[in-house]
C-alpha cells in the first residue's frame, strides 16, 4: 500500500524500508538498526504490482462476461479455474473408473509373506484360472532362497516448513482446512509472536540465521526440554541440508522466535499448529534416520517370489515422534535355505479409481503448477466453495454441477494450468529483474480481450442447477434457490428484477435438546425456531417472556416489502444482538 501511494503521488526522495521476519522486540529493533535501501526492492514491487493487476483484469472481465452472457452471478480467474478445472478432471476420471478384479499369489512361510512375481515384474493375475493353475503347479514342490539383499540406508530429516508445506500436513493430521491454518498460525505471529512470518514459500534459512538457532531453542516452552537438553548438551548443530542461501528468496522458512512463551497460554488450534513447527525445527537437529533394508527372492520350481522388510538401525531425528515408520522386519535368511513346509494362497481385489483431492494433495497440484501463491491457496480454496463451485465432504473436496458447468463453459486456455503456470514464471523473473513489467502487463491485455471475445461468442450452454418451480411474485419468472453462510434465500432468475426473499437462517438460538443452533423459518402458524438435528420446532412467541426476543422484532426483520431488509446481506444479522 505505501509503494501505490508512493507512486500516485510521484515520490522522488530516496527512503528506506524495515524488513523482518518476526514481531518480537528484538527483531524489530534490529529491523530498525539495518534499514534496506527502498531500491531493492523495486522488482518485488513490479511484480507485486503485476499479479495483483493481472488477477483483477483477468477475473473482473471474464467474471463480468459470464455473468452477462449467462444471467447467473459466475465467477473466474486466472489461479480459481485452473485450480477447480483439476478437480472437475479428477471428478470426470472417477465417474468414468471401471474397476477390474485381479488376483495375487502369496507364499505363506514361517515369520513372513512373499508374493509372485512374474518375468516383467508384475504381481497381478488379471485371469483368475491362470493365478490357479500355477498354485496347483507349485503346490507341494520345495522352495529356496535364492538371493538376500541388505542395504543400508539414511534417510534425512525433512526441511523446514513452509506455509504450504504446514497446511498440507495440518490437513492430514488434524484435518484443518488452509484457511483455519493460515488463520491459527498468523495468530500466532502476530498475537503470541511465537513464530516467524508465516506466509513464505521457503523451506531453508541462510547463512547467517545459524547463529540465532541457540537463542530459539532455549526459548522453548518447557514440553520441550528433554530434546532441548540434549541438543544443547552434546552440541548439536541445526542440519547443513536447510540452509541454502539461494533458496530464500522473500522470506525464510517457518521457525519459532526467541520470544519466551508458555504453552499454557495457547489454544488448542494453537497449540497444535506451534508442535509442529517446534518439532520439524526440533528434527533437524538431530542425526539421519538409518535403516536396514532386506529383499529376499525365492524361488519354487523356476517361479519366482519376493518378499521385504525394514530394520531401524538408528532412530536419529525420528526420535522426536516416537513413531518412526518401518516395513515388516523379516526373520534371519541365509541364501539356499529350503521351505518344505508353506502355503500358498490367492487374494482378490479390484483396481481403485484415484481418490478426490484433499486440501494436502491440491495444495500439492496448486504447487506443482504455480497456481497462485502460499498467502493466497487457502484464500483461493474457500473463494470456491463459498461460490457454491465446490463443496468440502470431511476431508474431500468435490465439485458441485455448477462448478463443472463453469469449466465446461470457460475458455479452454483459461481453464489450463500450464497457461497460468507461464505467467506465474514471468512474474518470478520480473522479481528477478530478468524481465519488464510492461511486457509482461502487454501480454496480460491482449489475453484478456481475447478471453472475453472467446467467451462472449461461445456456443455453449448453460442451465440454472438450482431452479425452483416457483414464480416470482413481481415479474413471474422462476426463482433461484440460493444459500449464503448461514442463510437460504429464494431468489428472482431475472437479475434485472432484484426480488429475494429470505426462506431460513441459522441464528445463535440454542436447542434445549441437543444444544444445537436452530433455524428461524417464517410458517402457516407464524415465526418458527426449528431444529434440524431433533427436528423441535418452538414459536419465537414462547421466548417473548424470557426476554430473548419479541414479535416486534421478528416482524420488524421479515416484513417483505421492506426495502432495507430485502437489501440487508444479513438481515437477521441483529438476531445475535438480541438472543441470549
Amino acid at each position: 500500500m505505501a509503494r501505490l501511494i508512493m507512486e500516485h503521488i510521484h515520490w522522488k526522495k530516496p527512503f528506506k524500508r524495515l524488513w523482518i521476519s518476526s514481531l518480537t522486540a528484538k527483531a524489530i529493533k534490529e529491523g530498525f538498526n539495518n534499514l534496506k535501501p527502498g531500491k531493492e526492492y523495486d522488482n518485488l514491487y513490479r511484480a507485486a504490482k503485476s499479479r495483483s493487476e493481472a488477477d483483477w483484469l483477468i477475473g473482473f472481465n471474464v467474471s463480468r462476461s459470464l455473468t452477462v452472457k449467462y444471467n447467473d452471478q459466475l465467477s473466474a480467474g486466472r489461479v480459481q479455474t485452473p485450480t477447480l478445472s483439476m478437480m472437475v478432471k479428477r471428478e470426470h476420471e472417477i465417474n468414468n473408473f471401471k474397476p477390474v478384479p485381479f488376483w495375487i499369489l502369496e507364499g505363506k512361510f514361517p515369520g513372513f509373506t512373499a508374493q509372485y512375481v512374474d518375468k516383467n515384474n508384475n504381481t497381478r493375475f488379471f485371469n483368475k484360472d491362470s493365478a490357479e493353475e500355477l498354485k496347483g503347479r507349485l503346490m507341494n514342490k520345495p522352495a529356496f532362497i535364492k538371493t538376500v539383499t541388505k542395504k543400508e540406508k539414511r534417510e534425512e530429516p525433512p526441511l523446514l516448513y513452509d506455509l504450504t508445506e504446514l497446511q498440507r500436513e495440518a490437513n492430514k493430521r488434524y484435518g484443518f482446512t488452509a484457511q483455519k491454518t493460515l488463520k491459527t498460525i498468523q495468530s500466532l505471529y502476530e498475537f503470541h509472536k511465537a513464530v516467524t512470518y508465516p506466509r513464505t514459500d521457503s523451506r531453508y534459512i541462510t547463512d547467517d540465521m545459524v547463529a540465532s538457532m541457540d537463542m530459539r531453542l532455549r526459548a522453548l516452552p518447557p514440553d520441550y526440554k528433554n530434546y532441548r537438553g540434549e541438543i544443547i548438551k552434546n552440541n548439536f548443530s541445526i542440519n547443513s541440508h536447510c540452509v541454502n542461501n539461494s533458496k530464500v528468496t522473500d522470506h525464510h522458512a517457518l521457525l519459532p522466535t526467541e520470544e519466551h512463551i508458555s504453552s499454557g497460554v495457547l489454544s488448542s488450534d494453537e497449540g497444535k499448529i506451534y508442535n509442529l513447527i517446534v518439532k520439524r525445527f526440533l528434527e533437524n537437529f538431530y542425526s539421519p534416520s538409518v535403516y536396514e533394508q532386506v529383499k529376499v527372492s525365492i524361488e519354487i520350481d523356476g517361479e519366482r517370489f519376493t518378499a521385504s522388510g525394514k530394520t531401524l538401525l538408528h532412530e536419529g531425528w525420528k526420535k522426536i515422534e516416537r513413531n518412526p515408520e518401518g516395513g515388516d522386519k523379516l526373520p534371519p535368511l541365509q541364501e539356499g535355505q529350503k521351505f518344505e513346509k508353506f502355503t500358498l494362497e490367492i487374494k482378490s481385489s479390484h483396481t481403485q479409481p484415484p481418490s478426490r483431492y484433499t486440501e494436502a494433495t491440491l495444495l500439492t497440484e496448486m504447487e506443482k503448477y504455480n497456481l497462485g501463491t502460499p498467502s493466497t491457496r487457502a484464500d483461493i480454496i474457500e473463494k470456491l466453495i463459498n461460490i457454491n463451485y465446490v463443496e468440502r465432504k470431511e476431508k474431500s473436496l468435490i465439485p458441485t454441477h455448477k462448478g463443472k458447468q463453469i469449466v465446461d463453459i470457460v475458455v479452454t486456455d483459461l481453464r489450463s494450468p500450464e497457461l497460468t503456470s507461464k505467467w506465474e514464471k514471468e512474474l518470478e523473473e520480473i522479481t528477478r529483474g530478468k524481465k519488464q513489467r510492461e511486457d509482461f502487463m502487454k501480454d496480460i491485455l491482449l489475453n484478456t480481450k481475447r478471453l472475453v471475445e472467446e467467451t462472449l461468442s461461445s456456443d455453449k450452454n448453460y442451465k440454472h442447477d438450482n431452479l425452483l418451480n416457483i414464480s416470482c411474485p413481481e415479474c413471474g419468472k422462476k426463482l433461484l434457490s440460493v444459500k449464503k453462510k448461514d442463510t437460504l434465500m429464494h431468489v428472482c432468475s431475472d437479475r434485472n428484477c432484484r426480488y429475494r426473499k429470505v426462506v431460513t437462517k441459522l441464528t445463535e438460538q440454542r436447542c434445549a435438546t441437543c444444544h444445537k443452533k436452530m433455524e428461524i423459518k417464517e410458517t402457516k402458524g407464524g415465526m418458527m425456531f426449528i431444529c434440524r438435528i431433533c427436528n423441535v420446532h418452538q414459536k419465537v412467541s414462547e421466548f417473548q417472556d424470557k426476554g430473548r426476543v419479541t414479535s416486534r422484532d421478528i416482524s420488524r426483520l421479515n416484513r417483505e416489502n421492506d426495502e432495507k431488509f430485502r437489501k440487508a446481506d444479513n438481515p437477521f444479522a441483529v438476531l445475535k444482538d438480541l438472543i441470549k
